[in-house]
């Protein structure tokens, strides 16, 4: 198992002017964030422009996670690297240390209702040699007189009326060991012997059914980020099991 990535959003609605959200966040970053964030790229936005324009850009220390700030929501995006990657646990730890992180300043700032928060893990199962094929034999069962080249399969889950519990398998295609990203990136190939046809799942629970079905009643705060967080460890540690056809959701 190698966990490539996660990323949480945060979707909120703030009465605050783009002038107060910058001034509120540099207010927190002096006071407890300078030690573990390079400094914040401040945009020069006006109040009054689109909501999901970056105000706000920030590194930490090691360059592996970043934040993003707009005045209507809060992304915290991780690569996880070497010493990381093979351990769900440490990659739970570190990003539940960047949400306490972030839940400073949104505490700090006036008004703010959290919409919704949503969680993307993406993990490659690197036993399976030709992810292609495995994922249309073993999990979509067509008959096909070519050989397939890219494969998916797609799930989704309504869990307490509340959250989405959305499982997507395919296959990657990675050149010496990183993921080939042709859409938007073009990477020379000189040999296929270095080009391997991996299997990853992406796991992708956020709290948007309560949002959409049940705006009377929903109501978001930091415990959605644990029962989250709770919920996709469930999956990775289930995901031997899901990648073969068999998913249990314990609610």
């Amino acid at each position: 198992m190698i966990i490539l990535n996660t990323n949480m959003n945060i979707s909120m609605k703030t009465a605050a002017s783009n002038t107060e959200i910058k001034k509120t966040f540099l207010e927190i970053y002096d006071k407890d964030l300078k030690s573990r964030y390079n400094p914040p790229t401040i945009l020069p936005i006006p109040d009054g422009a689109p909501t999901n324009v970056p105000l706000i850009v920030m590194q930490s220390l090691s360059n592996h996670t970043q934040l993003v700030l707009t005045k209507s929501s809060i992304s915290i995006g991780t690569s996880y690297d070497e010493a990381f990657n093979s351990s769900w646990d440490k990659c739970e730890n570190h990003l539940l240390e960047k949400v306490k992180d972030v839940f400073l300043f949104i505490e700090a700032l006036q008004s703010v209702k959290i919409n919704f928060i949503g969680l993307v893990a993406q993990i490659i199962k690197d036993e399976y040699d030709d992810a292609s094929k495995y994922i249309f034999d073993k999990l979509l069962n067509f008959a096909s007189t070519q050989s397939v080249y890219d494969t998916e399969c797609k799930l989704t889950y309504v869990l307490k009326d509340k959250y989405y519990i959305n499982l997507e398998i395919q296959n990657v295609r990675l050149f010496n060991g990183k993921p080939m990203i042709s859409s938007t990136e073009f990477v020379p190939v000189v040999s296929d012997d270095n080009v391997q046809n991996k299997l990853v799942v992406s796991i992708d629970i956020n709290n948007r059914y309560s949002f959409n079905f049940n705006k009377t009643k929903s109501t978001t705060d930091k415990d959605d980020v644990d029962e989250i967080v709770s919920y996709t460890r469930q999956m990775v540690e289930n995901l031997d099991d899901i990648v073969k056809g068999d998913v249990k959701i314990e609610d």
